[in-house]
């Protein structure tokens, strides 16, 4: 990230393409951790600032749809989360970047293995997410 750009990653509605401003506002229901640390959740900061990200650092989330929340990571260690995500949504991965020049690697996610619902423990498959 150069001098006095920032980058935000997170989850954000699949109707964010369309949104032609630098960070996603609520009707696109976002949430992002973002390089200078801040945590925002539908376009607003939540709390104080946590850990910063530069270049270099590997950063990630989990995003658990069942409980409603996102955990953040950077190098590996927990920086923050949100809770109560919006409900009934579909999220897609979001990276936004603003001022300057930028070099992203998006590691290959592996397959998550899910239980299908409302199977009987004999009739439960595994499927792929």
């Amino acid at each position: 990230i150069q001098q006095g750009g920032w980058m935000l990653v997170g989850v954000a509605s699949v109707i964010c393409v369309r949104n032609k401003q630098n960070i996603p506002p609520e009707r696109f229901n976002s949430y992002a951790y973002a390089s200078s640390g801040e945590i925002f959740a539908l376009g607003e900061r939540q709390g104080e600032p946590k850990t910063k990200f530069n270049k270099g650092d590997a950063v990630g989330f989990l995003c658990n749809l069942d409980t409603r929340g996102i955990i953040f990571y950077i190098n590996g260690e927990q920086a923050g989360e949100v809770n109560d995500l919006a409900p009934h949504v579909e999220y897609v991965p979001m990276v936004s970047f603003g001022h300057g020049p930028f070099q992203v690697t998006i590691n290959k996610v592996p397959t998550i293995q899910k239980w299908v619902r409302g199977c009987t423990s004999a009739q439960s498959k595994l499927i792929n997410c």
